[in-house]
């Protein structure tokens, strides 16, 4: 699986990552927000509280494992307070990455047509503030031991998880100039697909 909903987080899927050493050490496990009142109100079905028992659980069976999260901001009623309660998760958690946005009204939503809609540039505002602290935390994790980036004639070689399928990753992002790029993992054979040791980023 590449995502968990946080409730489907039993003990015995937890425990999979004691006693398992095949798989791999990431869990994508999206919390949308840090205040438990925003969590109820968008029917997500746990606390943050749940959520950082989750996580420390996680980190007791698998110490190494590696997380990444999905988060909102600005949900209708969405306070300041409620804002600082995602921070404050955010800091005490430690995300590799993480996919944030801003919340948008989807027609026929019940949060459409809820009251206390968040003004626009405060939601942005509250994206700028979350995004600087995750990018924090990913430059913070891509400078330990190991991770640091380094260029190699025209690629970038960067360490990677292994790949359990022993297939190449194949990530894109875009370049400086707007060329996109592909990330392929490769094995200390040189070859597509070995143990993930490192990668090449090459201009397609």
């Amino acid at each position: 699986f590449t995502t968990s909903h946080p409730r489907d987080m039993s003990q015995r899927l937890i425990d999979v990552y004691a006693s398992t050493p095949k798989l791999v050490s990431h869990l994508h496990l999206p919390v949308q927000s840090g205040s438990d009142r925003i969590l109820a109100a968008m029917k997500r079905g746990y606390t943050a509280l749940e959520y950082r028992s989750i996580v420390r659980r996680l980190r007791k069976a698998r110490p190494d494992v590696s997380l990444t999260s999905d988060f909102i901001v600005g949900f209708p009623g969405e306070s300041r307070e409620d804002f600082e309660d995602t921070l404050a998760l955010v800091r005490e958690v430690g995300f590799a990455q993480a996919y944030s946005f801003k919340y948008s009204p989807r027609p026929g939503t019940p949060a459409s047509v809820m009251e206390d809609q968040v003004d626009e540039d405060e939601k942005a505002a509250r994206l700028d503030a979350l995004q600087a602290l995750l990018d924090d935390q990913q430059a913070a994790l891509n400078a330990r031991p190991g991770n640091e980036p380094r260029w190699d004639g025209p690629y970038l070689r960067k360490s990677v998880p292994p790949d359990p399928w022993g297939k190449p990753y194949q990530y894109r992002s875009p370049g400086e100039n707007g060329a996109d790029f592909d990330l392929s993992s490769y094995g200390k054979d040189g070859r597509p697909g070995g143990t993930g040791d490192d990668a090449d980023i090459t201009d397609r």
